[in-house]
């Protein structure tokens, strides 16, 4: 893990926008050539551990993980049906249908918006989870992939493409079947299954330039909601509906666990006072 900026905190502990904001356009100025722009894509994750898709993650029964995707895939397609309108066709945008309302598939979320990744990082208190130094917990984490052009599926390419035997990852947006993957500046990769498993994601994985890694300090999380929230990045905005509108009054009139310790802008957590912040990114 490499350091790429140390700064000295004399009063309050914030990592801000502003910090992350030049992270990112120190990525773009250093990685990325104006024709690559359309290719960075961005991941808001809870927790440090390298991506994989959440098929490759969950602990399955008496079945292989093979066996257990066309298993899960048929059961959806038979029992979703009542509820969609229109009716998937390609097998693509039945993925992209099972991903978005949760069923373990071979796909993984990504987003072409930078603070939709961070809030996705940062949305809610860690403070039940493992601080611990080992735990996956003690930082949220927002990963930037510079993809290769020739990894992406075409628009034209979706009504053909067979995903299940691909034997590198591929990147693709979907049809915007949901406000809500609209609203998210929804992508989404393709993952393949090698030995019935799936690799965590890497920068030496084909269709990838580069993959790197912003961690958030936990502590900071209370404070870059409100900063979010300035610039209209809440819970209304990235999921338009009634879920969304109704998740987003009940956290402007409460507080979250991590924030009861704030003050009333969440500027500064009194029980987490620290000299330093160290902002990491990782190549």
């Amino acid at each position: 893990m490499e350091v790429i900026e140390k700064i000295e905190v004399k009063e309050e502990p914030i990592f801000c926008i502003e910090q992350y904001i030049k992270l990112i356009e120190d990525f773009f100025d250093t990685n990325v050539a104006e024709r690559d722009e359309d290719f960075v894509l961005f991941r808001g994750q809870d927790c440090i551990s390298t991506p994989k898709p959440r098929l490759g993650r969950i602990v399955l029964r008496d079945e292989s993980r093979e066996e257990a995707e066309k298993n899960m895939m048929e059961k959806f397609k038979i029992e979703s049906v009542p509820f969609l309108d229109p009716i998937p066709k390609a097998p693509l945008d039945w993925l992209s249908v099972a991903q978005h309302h949760r069923l373990p598939t071979r796909l993984l979320d990504w987003t072409r918006n930078a603070l939709a990744a961070l809030w996705f990082a940062i949305q809610e208190a860690q403070i039940e989870k493992d601080p611990s130094k080992e735990s996956d917990y003690r930082f949220g984490t927002v990963w930037v992939l510079l993809s290769e052009q020739k990894s992406w599926i075409k628009g034209d390419e979706h009504e053909d493409f067979g995903p299940y035997k691909v034997s590198e990852v591929h990147f693709f947006r979907p049809r915007h079947f949901a406000r809500r993957i609209s609203a998210q500046s929804g992508y989404f990769s393709l993952h393949p299954m090698r030995k019935d498993e799936f690799d965590s994601l890497s920068d030496s994985e084909s269709g990838i330039k580069q993959l790197k890694r912003i961690e958030i300090p936990r502590d900071a999380f209370c404070h870059l909601r409100d900063q979010l929230d300035h610039y209209n990045v809440n819970y209304s905005t990235l999921f338009p509906d009634l879920d969304g509108i109704a998740k987003n009054i009940e956290w402007l009139h409460s507080r979250f666990e991590d924030e009861q310790g704030c003050d009333k802008d969440n500027h500064h957590c009194i029980k987490d006072v620290k000299k330093e912040l160290v902002l990491t990114i990782n190549k």
